[in-house]
């Protein structure tokens, strides 16, 4: 009894972990296309409600409205061609390479509230 409780609980364990997994990188996948997409309304979707936003290592709180209408300008003045990610559990960094053949890191944190993965922190330098 005890033995098929020890397995019970550990099967429902990693199911769970696996479950969260899938989320994360579902996210992460929407995420990423939406940088290189340049495409400021999708990647809102996933902002928190007050997140940290560095630009060229200039540090703001801002809220979501605030950090859009940033994120917009950047997209417009830097039309991504290209981003390619890595993550480290919820940090994610990668590089964004633009149409007129700049290049700028992008990295970003997750942060899971609500049973949902939300942005807390997008850095761009």
């Amino acid at each position: 009894m005890k033995r098929a409780f020890y397995l019970l609980f550990f099967g429902v364990l990693l199911a769970a972990c696996f479950l969260f997994d899938f989320h994360t990188d579902n996210t992460y996948q929407k995420i990423n296309t939406a940088i290189s997409e340049g495409r400021a309304e999708n990647l809102a979707v996933y902002f928190a409600p007050q997140m940290e936003l560095n630009f060229n290592n200039s540090q703001n709180i801002c809220t979501k409205t605030q950090a859009v209408q940033v994120i917009e300008k950047f997209f417009e003045q830097n039309k991504p061609s290209e981003y390619t990610s890595s993550r480290n559990r919820n940090y994610f960094f990668g590089e964004m390479k633009t149409s007129e053949g700049k290049s700028y890191k992008v990295d970003y944190t997750l942060k899971t509230v609500n049973n949902q993965s939300v942005i807390i922190g997008l850095y761009v330098y």
